[in-house]
């Protein structure tokens, strides 16, 4: 076992952080150039040499994610074969509201209510929150606090200009998520949110959920992905099977990790493995399942 799992951690260990931003540079560098009118020769900007053994590092950290995407996908389905990952449903598809932000977050919303119908209480909520409780106040506090003292509200305005997503409180404190799909923050957006719900809750955390971890405009916002949220609450959902609204959260992560996160689901493990291997990698790394 220990074995495997220093094969598993092999795409991290081989390729630091900071080795792969500057990477990630590179190929933006060479997309740039080759997509210009006129593009540069190879030998004014890149050396040939360089290029070859960048072409071959990209393609060794590729090989070595689509191998371990495979492990991963084959161990979560071992263990937790009715994962959304393996679910071709998808909630909000067949209404054409697979992109909707409010679709997604009216969703979100209700299967974070601790009170809704949906027969989780608080655990998909909590699982949410483990992802900010290392530097949010508000989310430490909320994570800790009885079901019934939790309140979960969607559109919520907080006055005529402030109007977010989501917002998540207990007392004076709060977690406010602003969505995005594919819109753009508005102007001095997420600048009023922070001042005027600051001024609501004397503890909050804000939020800013995108598809691709984009940061908002105004300082104090935590950038997440639309993938971590869903692999919070597949951490979450192994243990609450017999939820009433379990497979209502099912085919809805499902969707969101196919209209999402560039992430394909399947029943079929040849077509989950055809998405993004490293998209899979980040979902599926270090679960656990009861």
């Amino acid at each position: 076992m220990e074995k495997d799992a220093k094969k598993g951690s092999m795409t991290t260990q081989a390729f630091s952080s900071e080795y792969l931003d500057e990477l990630r540079d590179d190929i933006e560098r060479c997309a740039a150039q080759l997509a210009a009118p006129s593009p540069p020769p190879v030998a004014e900007g890149f050396d040939a040499e360089l290029l070859a053994e960048l072409d071959s590092k990209l393609a060794t950290a590729l090989q070595t994610a689509r191998e371990n995407a495979k492990r991963l996908v084959e161990e979560h389905q071992a263990q937790f074969p009715d994962s959304p990952l393996f679910c071709s449903c998808s909630l909000l598809r067949p209404l054409g509201q697979s992109r909707r932000e409010l679709s997604v977050t009216q969703v979100l919303g209700w299967l974070f209510d601790p009170s809704a119908e949906h027969g989780f209480g608080g655990r998909l909520l909590r699982a949410f929150l483990s992802m900010l409780l290392d530097d949010s106040e508000a989310a430490r506090i909320i994570n800790q606090a009885d079901d019934r003292d939790i309140s979960v509200y969607t559109e919520f305005a907080i006055n005529e200009t402030s109007r977010a997503d989501i917002v998540i409180a207990s007392h004076d404190h709060a977690v406010v998520i602003e969505a995005k799909v594919d819109s753009r923050e508005g102007i001095t957006q997420t600048e009023r949110y922070s001042r005027d719900f600051g001024r609501a809750f004397p503890v909050c955390t804000y939020v800013y959920l995108t598809p691709h971890g984009t940061k908002a405009l105004a300082a104090g916002f935590r950038a997440v992905r639309y993938l971590e949220a869903a692999r919070a609450m597949m951490q979450a959902l192994p243990d609450a099977r017999t939820a009433e609204g379990f497979h209502y959260a099912r085919y809805f992560v499902a969707g969101m990790l196919n209209d999402l996160c560039s992430v394909r689901t399947s029943n079929v493990i040849d077509e989950v493995l055809q998405g993004n291997s490293f998209e899979l990698e980040t979902l599926l790394e270090n679960q656990s399942h009861g």
